[in-house]
């Protein structure tokens, strides 16, 4: 199963288990982000998770997500968490993929490279960037 296909924007509810109390939570699951609204999730770090109703810890749902918005100067962008790499044909997706260079292993980190980008992708759409 190749888990960086691009998918339908839609979301969906994936079973997680609470890593604090081990209680079953359904965490939404966005698999592709191109809207506004997807990248608002992201950069607030609310993206894929939810909170669990035993005990209230902020859950994750350990599943890929593409970013491509490259109107915004953020195209091909991936999030794959490190344990899917214990899979054989999720190493050879990642290696097949043609933008694989792009390839985050955390939620964080994948937002504050989208921070950078949007940040200057706007500073050189003022005209204040001056050619070497």
């Amino acid at each position: 199963m190749n888990f960086l296909t691009p998918v339908a924007d839609s979301q969906n509810l994936i079973d997680t288990a609470c890593s604090n109390c081990r209680a079953p939570v359904l965490v939404p699951c966005v698999p592709r982000v191109n809207t506004s609204e997807g990248l608002e999730s992201l950069l607030a770090g609310t993206l894929n998770t939810a909170s669990c109703p035993s005990c209230g810890e902020l859950v994750t749902s350990n599943r890929p997500v593409r970013i491509d918005m490259p109107e915004l100067g953020i195209g091909h962008l991936r999030y794959a968490p490190l344990d899917l790499l214990e899979s054989d044909s999720v190493c050879e997706a990642l290696l097949n993929e043609s933008h694989y260079q792009f390839l985050f292993y955390s939620l964080d980190e994948l937002a504050r490279q989208v921070r950078a980008r949007l940040r200057l992708s706007r500073f050189s759409s003022t005209g204040l960037m001056t050619e070497v």
